[in-house]
């Protein structure tokens, strides 16, 4: 591992966000986000602004999140 910075999320980094959610659903033994859900949450991030989202990074390869409303 090289060095793990954070930042805010961008579009660019849905994917591997989106990612990171549903490896946590499947840790925490819940229902994976549903196509629906997950344009919901990619929309009120970046679209909406609703949702603030932090990510943990490492280069380009995202490592954790953080999200909260302001």
């Amino acid at each position: 591992m090289g060095r793990v910075s954070v930042r805010k999320g961008r579009r660019s980094d849905a994917t591997q966000f989106l990612g990171l959610l549903e490896e946590l659903a499947r840790f925490e033994k819940l229902a994976l986000p549903t196509p629906a859900a997950k344009k919901r949450i990619v929309r009120d991030i970046f679209d909406r602004k609703k949702i603030r989202l932090l990510l943990a990074v490492d280069g380009e390869e995202c490592l954790g999140y953080a999200i909260y409303s302001s």
